[in-house]
């Protein structure tokens, strides 16, 4: 049970499990930040954050089934590249990025795959992949080839190969840049 913080707004006590049965007998798995949420939800909302000895994001509200959340790791800021500069070629170079969402609290966990580098070099370790969630955000459109930067002593760059927007919020799949 920890105490948590619904949006600044008030407090409330929250248990959180992996199954929607709530037994508490079940551990996470790797690679699965989704969990169920025994609170009292009356006045949560999608796309809540709640604060507490760890920080969740609301996907879902139910009136007759527990809040389901899924657990950050991290804080990304997402930015999108400006149009190229004037120049005597094509490319011409990149403008100053526009910044989309600064610091979000967001889930990231690792991909199914990697991709081989363009030297395809025999002993070349593949690119890794992430699986980014984070709650949809108003007037904000996160799209192919935006940029997300994590919190991390040592920053993880993410260039983003696809997003899908569901009701639960933004699946995102990026490589690591």
């Amino acid at each position: 049970v920890d105490a948590i913080f619904i949006n600044n707004d008030n407090t409330a006590l929250a248990a959180f499990d992996p199954v929607p049965q709530i037994t508490f007998i079940n551990p996470q798995t790797f690679g699965n930040p989704i969990y169920y949420a025994l609170m009292d939800a009356t006045g949560l909302q999608v796309g809540d954050y709640l604060v507490g000895t760890d920080t969740y994001f609301v996907a879902t509200v139910d009136d007759v089934a527990a809040p389901l959340v899924v657990r950050c790791n991290h804080i990304l800021t997402f930015t999108r590249k400006g149009p190229g500069a004037p120049g005597a070629n094509a490319y011409g170079g990149d403008q100053a990025s526009t910044t989309l969402l600064t610091s979000w609290p967001a889930s990231v966990t690792q991909g199914t795959k990697g991709e081989r580098g363009d030297a395809g070099l025999p002993r070349d370790p593949r690119q890794p992949w992430v699986q980014i969630l984070l709650p949809a955000v108003s007037g904000v459109q996160l799209r192919y080839g935006d940029f997300a930067v994590d919190d991390q002593a040592q920053p993880m760059r993410y260039l983003v190969s696809s997003v899908e927007q569901t009701p639960l919020g933004y699946r995102i799949t990026a490589s690591v840049v």
